[in-house]
């Protein structure tokens, strides 16, 4: 266990943080230990990032698009792949509809 102290320059970010731990029933610690958490998850090792070398030493290489990206960008993305990545694209999806079906079974 380490103990450590926060600075808050300005005392009202620090009473927001108060007032949200308040409202979901955790303590200030919790909520900053959960951020850390995501911040490393994100940033760490573990990031699944693509490296911008892909890029240099590839141009054709594609990144898949976030889930949430706007809808030209994805069929912007899928106008360039190839007959085989878009049938595992319709495999992948498929498997989304049915895990989303099943917990919305579950509910």
């Amino acid at each position: 266990m380490k103990i450590t102290t926060i600075y808050f320059p300005d005392e009202n970010e620090y009473e927001k943080i108060v007032e949200l731990a308040y409202k979901e029933r955790k303590t200030v610690s919790q909520i900053f230990r959960e951020a850390v958490d995501d911040y490393c998850k994100s940033h760490g090792t573990e990031n699944k990032s693509i490296d911008i070398e892909k890029y240099l030493e590839n141009p054709e290489f594609l990144s898949t698009p976030n889930y949430y990206a706007e809808i030209k960008t994805w069929k912007s993305y899928l106008t360039k792949c190839t007959d085989a990545e878009l049938k595992k694209w319709g495999l992948h999806l498929n498997d989304f509809f049915i895990l989303e079906q099943k917990e919305l079974a579950l509910r």
